[in-house]
């Protein structure tokens, strides 16, 4: 029996669809993947025919298209893969370039790995394997291996890290032995390298990355293999931009033998290896960083404070206790309940508002802000932060311009200058919560969790209601030993993501949405 077959019209408006949710490109010769994939989401979902799929997907809330949209993706993406896929890639990644790496990390003992397109989990394991025979002391190293992909089927299976024999075909009889667990006719992942890898969902095609937020900034090695040659040229030249902006300086990109012309990674050095072509970043000496990431985050309201003279005070009263009523602040795992009835102990006059306010910001502060927005999504990134750096000194009245730039400089993990700036933003605006919680971010970057936990507390004493800095103190509270406070944290961050759709982008989380932060935090 023949397979079922899409309209022309409807082709046409799927295959539109399929480009706006996922980049990927399915022309002619390839209507019949996306004919399977869509009549496989059908049969999935119990609906009755492409025109209730195509209404479920572009009219209905984000939360109710969730199943649909990521069976389709599934349908969709490719997921076919294997350990130690491209001897001749493998070969220059354990011979020359993460030796090259670890040795340029040596004083520091940090190294950021990012695999984009992970699929169902076999390149990120082959990379953490890679890492544990060639660093003795790994222990004793702070490594991010961050594994991403669109389909969360197949990060599912990731997850599970249990493959087949089909998956180890290119893989050397010692090395299955050593770092998989024989079940049967199949096997499993060993915990140790396992627990190297943090997966995560996340669409290249959107302006989420390079950010903080979702670790994606400074990374030393990106793999992003056999991903870009399904999408167009506009939107590839998009993804290889973020992905050059994602890099740190002298890092490396390895994408698919079959990916686009060269010409799309003019801005890489062109590295040859027996077998391959890898891309290295610049190092930042005579050559300008690619227009990366066209994401801009958002710009903090001003505060518009009920007594601005005690601003100052207040937060530190929100921190240590009320000066006045001697009522002490709340344990880190206080509801927001809890946390509004805070200062109850003192009168209604004497309490400043704790949430901040819109209020119309100076003019020319405005003009500069966009400005220098504007010059950052033009690639400008040196221009854009000493505008801001010069707004925040013209104008000292507006903690905005310090917060934006440290922010900037955050995303490129350049913490240092972050740090200046995010402290002159909350000296300015010292109850902008988010601004405590980048501080607390940019901490913890450092390592600084004793004092990254003061600034989430502050954050959240705030604004109780920021599911963000809920999150960030939940998750230091658990890597202070502080389960039990963790985990009624993490209740008040389920509570707070029912106010948002699966799909809602969350305030200052550089793109991340509700569903996925849901995601998280049921899997700590």
């Amino acid at each position: 029996m023949s397979e079922p077959r899409l309209t022309d019209a409807d082709y046409l408006r799927f295959r539109d669809l399929a480009r706006q949710k996922t980049g990927l490109e399915f022309g002619e010769v390839r209507r019949p993947d996306l004919e399977r994939a869509i009549f496989s989401t059908l049969r999935l979902v119990g609906l009755p025919d492409s025109e209730a799929l195509f209404h479920l997907l572009t009219d209905s809330p984000n939360g109710q298209t969730g199943l649909a949209l990521d069976a389709l993706v599934a349908g969709l993406t490719v997921g076919e893969t294997h350990f130690f896929r491209n001897r001749p890639q493998f070969a220059a990644l354990e011979r020359t370039i993460l030796p090259d790496l670890i040795a340029r990390r040596r004083a520091t003992r940090r190294l950021r790995i990012w695999s984009a397109g992970c699929a169902t989990g076999e390149e990120p394991y082959s990379l953490a394997i890679l890492l544990q025979r060639l660093l003795p002391d790994l222990a004793d190293w702070n490594i991010t291996l961050l594994a991403t992909d669109l389909n969360r089927q197949a990060l599912e299976k990731a997850r599970r890290g249990v493959y087949g024999a089909w998956s180890f075909r290119e893989v050397p009889p010692e090395i299955q032995a050593n770092y998989f667990i024989q079940h049967g006719r199949e096997s499993e992942i060993t915990p140790a390298t396992r627990n190297l890898v943090t997966f995560a969902h996340l669409n290249l095609v959107e302006d989420t990355y390079p950010a903080l937020a979702n670790n994606t900034a400074d990374m030393d090695l990106i793999l992003c293999r056999n991903v870009l040659i399904y999408f167009n040229e506009a939107t590839t030249r998009g993804v290889v931009g973020r992905l050059y902006g994602s890099l740190a300086a002298g890092g490396w990109l390895v994408v698919g033998h079959a990916e686009p012309s060269q010409s799309i990674f003019s801005e890489f050095h062109t590295q040859n290896f027996p077998g391959t072509v890898i891309y290295q970043r610049h190092n930042g000496v005579g050559k300008s960083p690619m227009p990366s990431p066209t994401f801009l985050p958002a710009v903090a309201p001003p505060l518009q404070r009920e007594h601005p003279e005690r601003n100052g005070a207040f937060l530190r009263s929100a921190v240590e206790g009320c000066g006045q009523c001697a009522k002490t602040a709340p344990p880190p795992s206080t509801t927001p309940a809890k946390i509004n009835g805070l200062r109850s102990g003192c009168s209604a006059a004497e309490r400043p508002a704790i949430k901040p306010a819109l209020a119309a910001a100076p003019a020319s502060s405005e003009a500069e802000i966009e400005a220098a927005l504007a010059l950052w999504k033009g690639g400008q990134q040196a221009e854009a932060l000493r505008r801001l750096e010069a707004a925040g000194r013209a104008y000292p009245q507006d903690g905005r311009p310090a917060y934006l730039a440290a922010r900037f400089y955050a995303n490129q993990l350049q913490l240092e200058a972050a740090e200046t700036q995010i402290k002159l933003a909350l000296e300015r605006a010292p109850l902008l919560a988010p601004a405590h919680y980048l501080h607390g971010m940019i901490l913890q970057e450092q390592g600084r969790f004793e004092e990254a936990l003061a600034a989430i507390r502050r954050c959240v004493y705030t604004d109780s209601r920021f599911v963000l800095g809920q999150y960030a103190l939940a998750t230091l509270l658990d890597r202070l030993g502080q389960a039990t406070r963790a985990a009624t944290v993490r209740e008040t961050v389920l509570n707070l993501l029912e106010r948002y759709q699966p799909g809602d982008p969350l305030p200052d989380g550089d793109g991340l949405t509700a569903g996925r932060l849901l995601e998280m935090v049921k899997n700590q």
